[in-house]
């Protein structure tokens, strides 16, 4: 099995996540969401895995990525390879201004890794996305 993104976290903003729960999600505040980066990074230096790209911090919205993204600093986002983002807030949130701040950056990805407004249709996803 190969990979080509590697990730530390899920939906770290949000408060709804307790160690008896039953789905995959972890809280990190924002100053441990940058120390969990950089400890990533660290950790697959360590294992010459220099190629391996970090991605953060798959947020459950785009306002809440946004506001990871503007919180870290240079170093965290040097580290950073691919933003994730789950679109559950649809057209209601900023996605343009995320996408613009990770653009800033220039190497970055934007990535919407999760999405659900139970429409199976997707038709709400695809307006969602011009």
């Amino acid at each position: 099995v190969e990979f080509d993104y590697v990730e530390s976290m899920n939906e770290p903003l949000a408060n709804w996540w307790v160690s008896t729960g039953t789905q995959e999600g972890c809280h990190f505040g924002l100053e441990a969401q940058a120390i969990a980066i950089l400890s990533l990074r660290h950790a697959l230096n360590k294992q010459n895995l220099f190629d391996m790209v970090v991605t953060a911090s798959d947020e459950n919205t785009y306002d809440d990525g946004l506001r990871a993204w503007l919180s870290y600093n240079s170093t965290v986002k040097g580290v950073v390879g691919k933003v994730n983002v789950h679109g559950y807030q649809q057209e209601a949130g900023r996605r343009d201004l995320l996408y613009e701040a990770v653009k800033e950056k220039g190497k970055t990805k934007l990535w919407n890794s999760e999405y659900g407004d139970g429409d199976v249709s997707v038709m709400k996803q695809k307006d969602g996305a011009c």
